[in-house]
């Protein structure tokens, strides 16, 4: 903390002085009270001429306390503001120069082979260049007492920036891919229209200091919540029971995805590791073990999208990981779940399970 500010010392000596104005003024009249030299009138006089004498003092200082307070407050809040537009800037200076360079070589690729699709894409990422360059936000002097981004806000806009920033090198990789003949122009499409929900999300996050709910999540979280931890709340070092067998959480996996956010951990035991999905829908949870890709290829895809990550183990957390997923199901129900990380791809098959048939045992102390 840096040193007080002049009206908090100020405040701090007046309520000082009028304290020990009062106490004074209270003492003399004790000892002459005691000494009968002091009655009744005398002492009604002497507590007025106190209060006179220290009131003013003490809610002088007290005043300037709170507006102290305030102010320090005001200056606080306008300094996170300034941080968040500054690595706004930032962020959209380098999605401004990689849509730029995207939108060049897809037009060099249209003039090489022209497809409507390549058409579309190529004005739709210039669209999105000329929201990320000028956004509505940017030069509106009245968002510094506008908008009011509490501490979960503002982690969400910090995972927004990994999110989008991952989500543009995910649409220069397709394009590599479209340019090499190995990708057909409608999955450039597909990552641009999710970068695009993902920019306008975050854009509604700074613009109104309101985060993304989707309605169909809205309307059943009053259904599923059930008493007691829920499992996605469950942190390194706590155990869950299923089936009998007894398991401890050491890694925990936070995914971000703009409108959602779902939870993974891996959980072991001396015999098993397993894996609980809680999400990406509310209350879906799913109990998995690791497989290799080629084992759910009979599997049909339920969803899929892109998320950026973070990673808790004992020894380390880190966060901003760029992940592809997708979730699929058997014809006989079975869940899988793909990942492409960055230096690696993952894949887990399983079952879905219900809330109750897991103990959750937090860790003491």
């Amino acid at each position: 903390m840096g040193s007080q500010s002049p009206g908090r010392t100020l405040g701090f000596g007046l309520i000082l002085a009028g304290g020990i104005i009062g106490a004074l003024v209270v003492l003399w009249l004790l000892a002459n009270a005691a000494g009968g030299q002091l009655r009744a009138g005398g002492l009604v006089l002497g507590l007025a001429v106190g209060a006179v004498l220290a009131l003013p003092l003490l809610i002088a200082g007290a005043y300037l306390l709170r507006r102290s307070e305030l102010e320090a407050q005001e200056t606080s809040e306008f300094v996170e503001r300034s941080r968040i537009l500054d690595a706004d800037r930032l962020v959209r200076g380098e999605l401004t120069r990689e849509l730029g360079q995207q939108r060049e070589r897809l037009e060099t690729l249209r003039l090489q082979a022209p497809d409507p699709a390549l058409v579309e894409a190529a004005t739709r990422l210039q669209a999105l260049r000329n929201g990320v360059e000028q956004p509505a936000y940017a030069a509106e002097p009245a968002w510094y007492s506008a908008v009011r981004l509490t501490e979960p806000d503002l982690a969400a806009v910090r995972n927004y920036d990994d999110l989008v920033l991952d989500q543009a090198r995910q649409i220069d990789r397709t394009l590599a891919e479209v340019e090499r003949g190995s990708q057909q122009p409608t999955g450039l499409l597909d990552a641009i229209a999710r970068l695009e929900a993902s920019w306008a999300e975050r854009n509604d996050l700074l613009l109104r200091g309101r985060r993304a709910v989707r309605a169909a999540e809205l309307l059943a979280s009053g259904e599923l919540g059930t008493p007691g931890l829920n499992p996605a709340e469950l942190k390194l070092g706590d155990a869950a029971t299923l089936d009998g067998e007894d398991y401890l959480v050491q890694a925990r996996l936070s995914y971000f995805a703009g409108d959602r956010t779902w939870t993974m951990l891996r959980l072991v035991q001396p015999r098993h590791e397993r894996w609980l999905l809680a999400g990406p829908a509310p209350g879906v949870l799913s109990w998995l073990e690791p497989t290799e890709p080629g084992a759910v290829a009979r599997f049909a895809e339920v969803e899929a999208g892109t998320a950026t990550v973070t990673v808790e183990t004992p020894k380390r957390t880190e966060s901003g990981i760029f992940v592809e997923y997708r979730r699929l199901q058997s014809p006989t129900g079975d869940i899988a779940w793909l990942e492409r990380w960055p230096d690696h791809q993952r894949a887990y098959q399983g079952r879905a399970i219900r809330p109750e048939e897991l103990e959750l045992w937090p860790r003491q102390g």
